[in-house]
Parts: C-alpha cells; sequence; structure tokens
C-alpha cells in the first residue's frame, strides 16, 4: 500500500513514517501544500491512502479534500488534527476517517492495517 503523509511537523511525519514502513507500506511526504500539491502530481502510482495534517499551512482546512480528489478520487483520506472538534468538520467535508494527534498510536496501526486489507 502506498501512503502520503503531509503535516508540517517533522516529528510526527517520522513517527507516522515508522509506523506506516512497519507494517510494509511505501511512504511519501508533504510539508505543506505546494509540497501535497507536488506529490499528488508525480507520485505513480498514486497514494492509496493520504494522512492529511487538517491544519496544513497553505490550504484552507474545506480546499483540502477537494484538492486531493482532484488528483486522486480513489485514495482515502485521514484526517489528522490535535483539535478535536475538527472531527466533525472533516467528516463533514468528505474524509473517510479522522485520528486526533491525542490519540494512541494503536488508532493508526489499526486502521492501516484494515486499509491494507482491502
Amino acid at each position: 500500500m502506498r501512503i502520503l503523509l503531509a503535516d508540517d511537523n517533522p516529528e510526527v511525519r517520522s513517527a507516522l513514517r515508522l509506523l506506516a514502513e512497519e507494517l510494509g507500506h511505501s511512504v511519501s511526504e508533504a510539508h505543506d501544500a505546494h509540497s501535497l500539491l507536488a506529490r499528488l502530481r508525480v507520485d505513480s502510482p498514486p497514494a492509496n491512502i493520504v494522512l492529511l495534517d487538517w491544519e496544513l499551512p497553505g490550504l484552507e482546512p474545506q480546499s483540502h479534500l477537494s484538492v486531493i480528489r482532484q488528483h486522486d478520487p480513489a485514495c482515502t483520506l485521514v484526517a489528522m488534527s490535535g483539535r478535536p472538534e475538527a472531527r466533525a468538520e472533516s467528516l463533514r467535508l468528505g474524509a473517510q476517517s479522522f485520528i486526533s494527534k491525542n490519540e494512541s498510536p494503536d488508532t493508526l496501526l489499526r486502521l492501516l492495517r484494515n486499509e491494507g486489507g482491502h
């Protein structure tokens, strides 16, 4: 499975990369909206899952999902945020899942295992 993780925090990206690679997934990274758009254009084949920081610099939250969907309509979008109130907004706007950055890494591991089995 191919994962694109988009987060401006290098420590978060590093931790997410380690978790995903432990499960045998291929990972590409983006640190802001510009690098996210670049990855969406050049990654071939495209990501199966996009782990998206809901507060990613350079894009308004409501724009994130539509931009990603334009480039890759089949990917699973997982919104991530340290703000619990972002859950309802991200799911309402079309993310398939939401992960709080305050939750245990086990939550992400379960999601990656489940998505990898599809």
